[in-house]
């Protein structure tokens, strides 16, 4: 019997990840882009807040400092593809 690679208990056979725990993994991602993505586009954030609310999701979801830099990333780039999505760069963008 295998550990789950993610929390670290019994997979069981032939299993490497639980279901909950890759569940929980994925909504964590898409969780961390939509907040990056939202910063980017707020007029102010405050980097201190946005990357507490980051840690604590990145926590529950089996993500670590690298995890929240690439969902960051991820996020940032989400914002700046849909400001350019109509070919109009306005001033809020």
């Amino acid at each position: 019997m295998g550990d789950c690679r993610l929390c670290g208990q019994k997979a069981g056979f032939l299993r490497k990840v639980h279901g909950e725990c890759r569940s929980a993994q994925e909504a964590g991602w898409n969780g961390m882009v939509v907040m990056a993505a939202r910063a980017a586009e707020a007029t102010s954030f405050n980097q201190r807040d946005l990357r507490l609310e980051l840690m604590a999701v990145a926590q529950r979801s089996f993500y670590d400092g690298d995890g929240i830099n690439a969902a960051i990333a991820e996020g940032w780039h989400r914002a700046v593809t849909a400001s350019l999505a109509d070919g109009i760069l306005t001033q809020s963008e």
